[in-house]
């Protein structure tokens, strides 16, 4: 039993819901929530929420721990166990135990007497249970504007606008990078180096101090791991991959494995093809303290039911729920996946044998393979194009190809396999950073 659930006396869970009265966030995610003073039985947890409540509205401040201890000097403030949603989700499964017993026993008596008296009782009861246990975050006034610009003042504090890595600081600071809650997904066509993309990313997050999962479904973790250790060390991955790799070389990538491995945290996961689920993958992010998402690639994914009358409709409510458990309130986590583009998508006019280098200069959404819930979902849909010019050339074009949040760009990606293993902006091939965004914000 992990820590989260453990079990808790009803007062336990109002102590440590009183206790996040201190935080800024938490209280201000209890006036969203408009937690209802009566899911806490005590009167000194009652009053004291009532008081956090109206100094915030007075001062526009949350009042400190020295000022509640004040205020209140007999009550006991300990160091919350379990998080405000998690806690205020006990607080309300109490009231509705409590509420049900006696609702229960109440309606017992009156059903056998007044059957009628016995119906409004109920309508009345059901009505007040909405009002103290039901959520109401959901409704907003003019009022939440002040709420708003709190939740906006700590997430400046607490970095939230520095956003997840794509792998490269010049597309991050033009992107922001990717933020908890958000979906991208990466699409290419086949042998477009999308795996090597995301890799890019998950590296670079690893470095930002977080803890990235990267879920391969379609390459081994042999394959993985070969790839994380040329990237990281730069030997040349087609001598690697070929087995021409000499004593030097292979302590040169062990010795880079094993310096990263003990600087940062990180996860690969290939679970087999029956917990493939989005719920199943949750369950890992969960277990492993996992604070990004990183998935290789949508068509291995696998829907929760086990039928679907269209493939198309499977893959969709795959995306769909991707795009819950990125935005699920309290548990919001970045989720960056692989996808793949039709053969003609960067131009559906080309017809079936024309030749696949001749590529229109544009990258289009609405043709992602598998579904068009992509388009429609995603916060931000990134791309990749290679030219038969742009491989000779010895780069790829990554590009921002739809975005709720930031305007569109492209930069070319020097790519290196041969002499060493890298991906880099403008510093090989002799190109330059190419920023052409287009203006307008994509609603």
């Amino acid at each position: 039993m992990s820590v989260m659930e453990l079990p808790k006396s009803r007062g336990d869970f109002e102590q440590d819901f009183v206790s996040y009265l201190t935080n800024s966030e938490a209280l201000s995610y209890f006036i969203r929530e408009s937690v209802h003073p009566k899911l806490l039985t005590g009167n000194k947890a009652r009053a004291i929420y009532d008081f956090a409540v109206k100094y915030r509205e007075d001062s526009q401040d949350t009042p400190s721990l020295e000022v509640l201890q004040t205020e209140f000097p007999k009550f006991e403030f300990v160091e919350p166990n379990g998080s405000p949603q998690w806690i205020v989700e006990k607080l309300r499964e109490q009231f509705n135990r409590g509420f049900t017993q006696t609702l229960t026993r109440d309606l017992s008596h009156l059903a056998t007497k007044d059957p009628e008296k016995a119906i409004q009782f109920i309508r009345t009861k059901v009505f007040e249970q909405e009002q103290i246990a039901g959520s109401q975050s959901y409704v907003y006034t003019g009022d939440y504007f002040g709420t708003y610009m709190d939740m906006y003042n700590d997430k400046q504090e607490n970095g939230y606008f520095r956003g997840f890595s794509l792998g490269w600081d010049e597309i991050d600071k033009f992107t922001g990078g990717l933020r908890a809650g958000h979906l991208a997904f990466l699409l290419a066509r086949p042998k477009r180096f999308k795996t090597w993309m995301i890799l890019n990313a998950f590296l670079a997050q690893a470095r930002q101090g977080e803890v990235p999962g990267l879920w391969t479904l379609e390459l081994t973790v042999e394959e993985i791991m070969a790839r994380i250790g040329c990237m990281i060390s730069g030997f040349s991955f087609n001598q690697w991959h070929l087995g021409l790799a000499e004593y030097e070389d292979k302590q040169r990538v062990i010795d880079a494995f094993e310096e990263f491995n003990s600087k940062y945290n990180f996860y690969i996961l290939r679970p087999p093809p029956e917990e493939r689920t989005v719920p199943h993958l949750l369950a890992d992010v969960r277990k492993h303290g996992i604070t990004s998402m990183l998935i290789d690639q949508l068509s291995f994914l696998e829907p929760k039911k086990d039928w679907y009358s269209r493939p198309d409709l499977a893959t969709a409510d795959i995306v769909y729920d991707l795009k819950k458990a990125a935005t699920k309130q309290g548990e919001e986590i970045p989720i960056y996946c692989a996808a793949q583009l039709n053969r003609q998508a960067e131009d559906p006019r080309k017809k079936k044998d024309d030749d696949a280098d001749k590529e229109s200069d544009s990258i289009l959404a609405s043709t992602a393979a598998l579904t068009g819930a992509i388009e429609q979902v995603a916060d931000h849909l990134y791309g990749l194009k290679r030219t038969k010019e742009m491989w000779e050339s010895g780069y790829v074009r990554f590009e921002v190809v739809e975005s709720r949040h930031h305007d569109l760009g492209r930069w070319h990606i020097g790519v290196d396999l041969k002499q060493q293993t890298s991906f880099d902006i403008g510093e090989r091939g002799h190109f330059p950073v190419e920023l052409t965004p287009e203006p307008g914000l994509l609603s």
